[in-house]
C-alpha cells in the first residue's frame, strides 16, 4: 500500500485552529437557539431563508434575535464545509478526522433544512427537538476532529476503537446526557417548561399527578440520575490519570459544569423563569455536552503508539 505524504505543520495548525473556531461558533449557535426559544423569537422572521422577504431583517428585537441565529448557522456551515474539504484533501488516510468532519458537514445541511421547516410549520415541537439534537451531534463530531487533529497517526492507519470498561461507561454517560437534553426540549415544546414553580420538589410533591407537572418533575429526576452517572464516570477518569492531563481537566469540568447547571436551574425556577436564566441553563447544558464529548473522544481516538483491540475496516 502506498503511503501518502503527511500534511505539513502549517496544514495541521490550520485544521486544528479551524476546528477550535468551529466549536466556539457551534456552542454559540446552540446558545443563540436557546435565546430564540426563551424570548419567544422563533417567528421573529416568519419566512425562510429571508426575513420578511429581505436579506436585512427589520429593526425589531424578535427579528434580530432570530436572524442572528440564522447568521451564526451560516457562518458555522462555512467553517464546517471548509473543515470537511481540508480533511478530504489532506487527511483522507485518517478516518478519525475524515468521517466526523464529513458527518458534521452532512449534519449542518440537515440542521439548516430542519430550521427552515421549523419556521414554515410555525415551530412544531418535534422539529425543534430534532434541530437541537442535530446541533449537539455536530458539536460531538467537532470534538472528535479536535482530539484527532492533536496527534499524528500512520498514513495507512485504520479507524480503530479500544473497547473496554471506561469507554463503555463514557458512551453510556454521553447517551444519557443526550437523552436528558432532548427530554428537556420535549418538555419545553409541550409548554411544560414552567409548570413547577418550586424547587427541588414540584409544589411539594416528588411525582405530581397532573401531566404538565409530572413531565416537568421527571426532567429533574432524570437530571439527578444522569448527574450521578456522569459524576461516577468523571471521577473514575480523574482517579485513573496520574497527572493533571487534558482528560483529567475535562473530567473536572464536566462535574463542575453539571453542578453549576443544576444551580442555575434552581435559580431559574426561583427567579420566575426569566429568558436570561433559561438561556444560560441551555448554554451550560451544551458546555457539559462539549466537555463530555471531548472526554469521550480522548478515550476513543488512538494515538500513533496505541494498540487498539478492535478495528473497524
Amino acid at each position: 500500500m502506498i503511503k501518502r505524504e503527511q500534511p505539513s505543520t502549517n496544514t495541521q495548525k490550520s485544521l486544528h485552529g479551524l476546528v477550535i473556531i468551529a466549536i466556539v461558533v457551534a456552542v454559540g449557535q446552540v446558545t443563540l437557539g436557546g435565546v430564540v426559544r426563551a424570548t419567544g423569537s422563533g417567528l421573529g422572521c416568519p419566512d425562510w431563508p429571508l426575513c420578511y422577504g429581505s436579506i436585512i431583517p427589520p429593526l425589531s428585537s424578535a427579528a434580530l434575535i432570530e436572524y442572528s441565529h440564522r447568521f451564526s448557522g451560516s457562518v458555522l456551515g462555512i467553517l464546517i464545509f471548509g473543515l470537511a474539504i481540508i480533511s478530504l484533501l489532506r487527511y483522507s488516510f485518517d478516518r478519525w478526522i475524515v468521517i466526523p468532519a464529513t458527518s458534521a458537514a452532512v449534519l449542518v445541511i440537515v440542521a439548516g433544512v430542519l430550521g427552515g421547516l421549523t419556521v414554515v410549520t410555525e415551530l412544531e415541537w418535534w422539529l425543534r427537538l430534532l434541530h437541537l439534537g442535530v446541533a449537539e451531534m455536530i458539536i460531538c463530531c467537532l470534538a472528535i476532529v479536535f482530539v484527532a487533529s492533536r496527534h499524528k497517526r500512520d498514513n495507512n492507519s485504520k479507524m480503530s476503537v479500544s473497547i473496554n470498561r471506561p469507554s463503555t461507561l463514557l458512551i453510556l454517560s454521553v447517551l444519557s446526557l443526550f437523552g436528558l437534553i432532548l427530554y428537556g426540549s420535549y418538555m419545553v415544546g409541550q409548554g411544560y417548561g414552567t409548570s413547577c414553580g418550586t424547587w427541588p420538589l414540584c409544589d411539594g410533591s416528588i411525582l405530581p399527578f397532573r401531566e404538565p407537572y409530572l413531565v416537568h418533575m421527571l426532567h429533574r429526576i432524570m437530571a439527578v440520575l444522569v448527574g450521578i452517572v456522569i459524576s461516577i464516570v468523571a471521577i473514575s477518569c480523574i482517579c485513573r490519570e496520574e497527572q493533571w492531563s487534558l482528560k483529567r481537566w475535562l473530567a473536572g469540568a464536566v462535574i463542575f459544569l453539571f453542578i453549576t447547571q443544576g444551580v442555575v436551574g434552581a435559580i431559574t425556577v426561583w427567579g420566575g423563569f426569566t429568558p436570561l436564566m433559561k438561556s444560560v441553563h441551555l448554554s451550560l447544558a451544551t458546555m457539559v455536552w462539549l466537555s463530555l464529548s471531548l472526554l469521550l473522544a480522548l478515550q476513543l481516538v488512538p494515538r500513533a503508539d496505541d494498540s487498539p483491540k478492535m478495528t473497524i475496516n
